[in-house]
């Protein structure tokens, strides 16, 4: 089996495929809890509510946003999952908004 090679003009360098590269984790700070996974990082912007701006500046730079989530291209795989919908993702962000916008202030 001859594994297909992607060709990144950005960079201009051949990269391996990775299953795994496709899907965007949503963990907590530690990386203990792994709260979501999906392949379509812009249906995660949507439903979630993240402008596409400040999802890609936390995924790239790898830092938390509202100060709680962290998220990255990889799987942790002694992380557990929380099984939520992508509702209740979305309920528990909106409550912590307003959390993160009072200590903010």
């Amino acid at each position: 089996m001859q594994i297909r090679k992607i060709y990144k003009s950005s960079t201009a360098k051949y990269k391996e495929p990775n299953n795994q590269s496709n899907y965007i984790y949503m963990y907590n700070r530690d990386k203990t809890i792994l709260y979501y996974c999906i392949r379509n990082p812009k249906e995660f912007q949507d439903i979630l509510n993240i402008h596409y701006i400040t999802f890609e500046k936390h995924l790239t730079k790898g830092t938390y946003y509202l100060g709680r989530y962290l998220f990255t291209g990889y799987l942790v795989l002694t992380a557990k999952f929380q099984d939520l919908s992508l509702a209740e993702l979305a309920l528990m962000l909106k409550k912590d908004r307003v959390k993160f916008k009072r200590k903010k202030d």
